[in-house]
């Protein structure tokens, strides 16, 4: 192919000397692909005197050379250069090179002699054009210009197997006549008629020795090669005006999270080529930005486990080390430009270090004005059960989701994320469960920041800057928690107040398990994961949510579903969407209440003696549940009462609550009643009896029976090894009523207690669940429904 040109001031003549740099005379070796940390430097009139030191096999030195013994700072010099490797067919590969020495040859008028061409000695082969036919100049962005040479040349050439890993500037190659040590074979120099005309069998014959094959270089510049560079040198000197040269300390400190470049690589990982580079440069860049020593550590090693494959750990430990000190002795510093970050870049409008934090996209005034009618609707709760049964689109799948069934779940998830609570939903697997979630995650994102987490080790849960930003942390039901992974994992109340999370895993250097304990800084934790241990005192403040598994449901879901792929299902519409959005934003940011007054809190207490409740904790959990529901239809209610709990709120929340105050307040749940009827049945009932009765696994059965040993219902002791439980007492039945009828007790309580006004509180409600308005108590202090105007420029 032929460049363009660009201009008679950028034309070389063919017999023109290049430039010369004999300062550029330091390279990087290493034995193997572990490098030395600091690196192993050597001149290279000194480099056959270390091949002599360390022998000839797998060795490496770095492709480009440098000014200063640190391969760390400054400018860089070296040739073009291009790996083709294709380990099913490295016929290919020689096939490509073959392409590319044409092109170079042909269409830039590099002579011959100026083209380097190797067998690697296993996979591929490596073309090399001189750095003097193109006239490189020294530069910290040479790699940069050099990837973006490689490029346009193997997309002209459609090259299939070019490795673009190699274009960064501590990028180590194999040095020519090492042995390869899985092959045998040595890294040769290839004459252009062997390539040509040798098949790959007659190549690796050559291989078997080393092979003394030299060429003279021709010190002289090709114009269309030169006019090719200097292409490129401007393509990305402009790309490098768009960026920062480097990140600044007081740039970086106040930014809440890691600017979008270092995320993604954080994120992504890096594969093998670019480990070292790429957490060099992160360490520079956390060292910049003020972490510790001991964080950036932990989060090196946290990248690292997303490498392919992963590094050494005390490769990646002192690799650390080295760019934490020169970061801070001011030596090191990272940019837009450096390689770990160059291909990640987002644009300026998406960096903040050339935009302000973009402007919240305004609610078109009909989206606006349909979300008020819906927040002051006393039918509110209920519509929104029906928009879980239309369904819509959830990005985080790719795909459309509905519900059905799960009348209490669906309408009292959202408030409960959205409160600061801990939630746990259980069930069978296909249930439902983390589409319950994900939906509401939908529903809740203009009001809420719900980071979904699946990798869960000890430095994503400490130093993660999505989950430090995070108002609610979501654990999916997911096979990466599962086994030892999963087992390790324990969250608990925190001395400090809030969530901490117990992270026991091996340490692969001693073999021995290591305990970290991590405060986590989320106002509300939902998980849908049966792998996650709770402990105990912070179980009995979670709410706990039960999916259904009824074979009615079943038949209805699976009827649904083939209409669905038939085309008959109609899904919520992007504006109906928008507009719960904007609803849930306004009830969650727009003139909050801070505290809700319960003013019949006192005569809860025959209430909660029929639901079950035992513990100290319930009366906390009905009454917050009441105040959830208080704020979240306050605008139903006249301004002076909307820090005031009414009946209608207390109606709501029991009928919303009812099933989940079933799993949290009653003392033993309907398997937990089963595995007592079994003991109750046999005699030295076993963990594996129980589990053969009842078809599920040892460790399932053994937790559950724990649990059942905590609250006190069962004994536990040794026989022959093997545990045996006994019951110690039965459970009481709980009261069955319909919550009519308990607000009717309720309310000739209140009436007996003339120090509680119940009478401004009985409102009619619209119930949450089918849609029917109740009346509760003495007629309605407001009749019409009033709730108040809109406030002034809603």
């Amino acid at each position: 192919m032929r460049p363009e040109k660009h201009g008679e001031n950028n034309e070389r003549e063919a017999s023109q000397s290049p430039h010369e740099y004999a300062e550029y005379c330091w390279i990087e070796v290493s034995k193997t692909t572990h490098r030395n940390v600091p690196p192993k430097m050597v001149k290279l009139a000194d480099l056959q005197e270390w091949i002599d030191k360390v022998g000839d096999e797998d060795i490496y030195s770095s492709f480009y050379r440098y000014a200063v013994d640190d391969p760390n700072v400054g400018s860089v010099l070296g040739g073009l250069a291009f790996d083709l490797d294709c380990q099913e067919n490295p016929e290919k590969a020689r096939k490509e090179a073959i392409a590319l020495v044409l092109d170079l040859k042909n269409g830039f008028d590099i002579p011959e002699e100026n083209i380097a061409i190797l067998f690697t000695g296993s996979k591929g082969f490596r073309v090399i054009a001189n750095r003097r036919s193109f006239d490189f100049e020294p530069s910290p962005f040479l790699p940069l210009i050099h990837k973006s040479m490689a490029k346009e040349l193997a997309e002209a050439l459609k090259l299939k197997t070019v490795d673009f890993k190699i274009y960064h500037r501590r990028a180590l190659l194999r040095l020519e006549n090492s042995k390869h040590p899985k092959t045998g074979l040595f890294q040769i120099r290839l004459t252009f008629n062997e390539l040509q005309n040798l098949n790959m069998n007659g190549i690796r014959q050559l291989a078997i020795k080393p092979r003394s094959l030299k060429m003279p270089v021709l010190n002289q510049v090709s114009q269309k090669a030169h006019e090719f560079y200097t292409k490129h040198k401007k393509l990305v000197e402009q790309s490098l005006s768009e960026r920062k040269e480097a990140f600044n300390p007081e740039e970086i400190t106040p930014l809440p999270s890691m600017v979008p470049c270092a995320a993604k690589r954080f994120e992504l990982g890096s594969e093998e080529g670019m480990r070292n580079t790429s957490i060099f440069q992160l360490s520079v860049y956390w060292a910049k930005q003020g972490k510790s020593l001991e964080e950036i550590k932990n989060l090196a090693l946290e990248f690292n486990e997303r490498c392919k494959p992963p590094l050494d750990r005390m490769e990646v430990v002192r690799t650390v080390e080295s760019a934490f000190n020169g970061a801070i002795e001011g030596r090191y510093s990272v940019g837009c430009s450096s390689e770990a970050f160059y291909d990640l870049c987002p644009g300026k409008n998406s960096c903040p270090f050339f935009t302000k934090e973009p402007a919240k996209k305004s609610v078109p005034p009909e989206i606006r004005e349909k979300a008020w009618a819906l927040v002051k609707s006393p039918a509110f709760f209920y519509e929104l059960g029906k928009l879980f049964e239309k369904g819509f689109y959830i990005p985080k799948i790719a795909d459309f989701r509905y519900v059905l069934g799960e009348e209490r779940n669906k309408r009292l998830l959202p408030f409960l994320m959205s409160s600061a609570a801990l939630v746990r939903v259980i069930g069978e697997p296909g249930t439902a469960k983390d589409t319950l979630v994900r939906m509401c995650a939908v529903l809740l994102s203009k009001a809420l920041k719900i980071e979904e987490r699946t990798d869960i080790t000890p430095g994503v849960l400490k130093y993660s800057e999505k989950i430090k930003a995070a108002d609610v942390l979501y654990i999916p039901d997911s096979p990466s928690l599962r086994g030892e992974q999963g087992r390790q994992l324990r969250f608990m109340r925190s001395d400090e107040g809030g969530i901490a999370a117990e992270y026991v895993f091996k340490d692969p250097e001693t073999g021995k398990l290591t305990t970290e304990v991590s405060q986590l800084p989320i106002k509300s934790f939902i998980t849908t994961s049966n792998e996650i241990a709770i402990d105990r005192a912070l179980e009995t403040g979670m709410w706990t949510l039960k999916t259904s598994e009824s074979e009615e449901l079943t038949k209805l879901v699976r009827k649904e579903k083939l209409r669905a792929w038939a085309g008959k299902h109609e899904f919520a519409s992007e504006e109906e969407v928008q507009t719960w959005q904007e609803a849930l934003r306004i009830l969650i940011q727009e003139q909050p209440v801070e505290k809700v007054v319960i003013p019949y809190a006192e005569n809860l207490e025959d209430l909660l003696d029929k639901l079950g409740a035992e513990s100290r904790r319930d009366p906390d959990k009905l009454c917050r549940l009441i105040d959830i529901v208080a704020k979240f239809r306050r605008f139903q209610k006249p301004e002076n009462k909307r820090a005031e709990a009414d009946l209608a709120d207390l109606y709501i929340a029991l009928e919303l609550g009812m099933d989940a105050f079933m799993e949290t307040f009653a003392p033993v749940n309907e398997e937990e009643k089963r595995l007592i009827q079994l003991i109750d049945e046999d005699t030295n009932v076993t963990v594996q009896k129980l589990a053969k009765k009842t078809g599920q696994a040892q460790r399932t059965i053994y937790k559950k029976l724990e649990r059942l040993v905590d609250k006190g219902f069962l004994t536990k002791q040794k026989v022959n090894r093997a545990n045996v439980y006994e019951i110690l007492k039965k459970p009481k039945e709980l009261l069955s009523t319909s919550l009519l009828s308990s607000l009717g007790f309720f309310w000739q309580k209140g009436q007996e207690n003339s120090s509680v006004d119940v009478s401004s509180a009985s409102p009619p409600v619209v119930h949450p669940i089918s849609g029917e308005t109740k009346i509760l108590g003495p007629p309605h202090p407001y009749p019409n429904g009033e709730a108040g105007e809109m406030p002034a420029g809603a």
